[in-house]
């Protein structure tokens, strides 16, 4: 301890200043395009289509965004480095970082907070975890914004723990199960009976309308590949309950 005291801050360098600093670095700013893009440049997974003979994935093409190398122009760098910790404490005016290069940041926890937060990719936005990905709020929203292919493509199995509802129609290339039903009746003729005199019973039934195979459904189902299905003359239960 005494030998600490004897060398006074220690070599810490204290500076106040009651006016504004500039630093400029290099001669020339270096604004080089760091980066390309092909905005047809790859193909993935966009939705799901009904056809006549199955129903499967659609693909479509998306931007690919990656980066250039890009010329050391004369100037020159700034590094830093802090031994134990960096803290920067900024007033009201806020902090502004603008590159025109890559930024990067890592850290083994990192956290963001604010009372509002956008995050936006022009071409492209990846989340990703290894292990976990979570997303909680009061409203949840995810909305395509385009009406040509305003679909929600979920690329493996979809678990709902409480109610599911759907203003729209659905399609099931699969078996479909459920352990009970309430849906509106309607009055039914059966067909021409055999004997002395033609005869025909009335009957109610729940709303169905029965094709001749797997080939028609799927060709009837196919106003359901459209944001705003309407009915037609084999389905016409496309309709929203008043």
């Amino acid at each position: 301890m005494d030998y600490e005291a004897k060398f006074g801050n220690g070599g810490d360098d204290i500076e106040i200043l009651t006016g504004n600093r500039i630093t400029t670095i290099g001669a020339v700013f270096n604004d080089l395009e760091s980066y390309r893009i092909d905005k047809f440049g790859k193909i993935r997974d966009e939705g799901v289509w009904i056809g006549k003979t199955g129903t499967y994935l659609t693909m479509a093409a998306c931007p690919l965004v990656e980066y250039v190398d890009v010329d050391s122009i004369p100037g020159g760098d700034w590094d830093v480095n802090v031994g134990n910790k960096y803290t920067l404490n900024v007033g009201s005016k806020g902090i502004r970082i603008k590159t025109t290069g890559p930024f990067d940041m890592y850290g083994t926890i990192f956290n963001i907070s604010a009372e509002s937060l956008n995050l936006t990719g022009k071409h492209e936005l990846l989340m990703g975890s290894d292990n976990r990905v979570e997303i909680r709020a009061d409203i949840i929203n995810l909305h395509p914004m385009k009406e040509q292919r305003s679909s929600v493509l979920i690329d493996g199995q979809l678990g709902v723990r409480n109610n599911l509802k759907v203003v729209g129609g659905a399609h099931i290339e699969g078996e479909f199960s459920f352990l009970h039903a309430t849906t509106p009746w309607e009055w039914y003729n059966t067909e021409v009976g055999y004997g002395p005199k033609a005869h025909t019973h009335k009957f109610k039934m729940p709303p169905y309308t029965m094709l001749d195979d797997c080939a028609e459904v799927r060709e009837a189902q196919q106003a359901l590949n459209q944001p705003n299905p309407v009915g037609n003359m084999k389905t016409p239960g496309f309709w929203v309950p008043a």
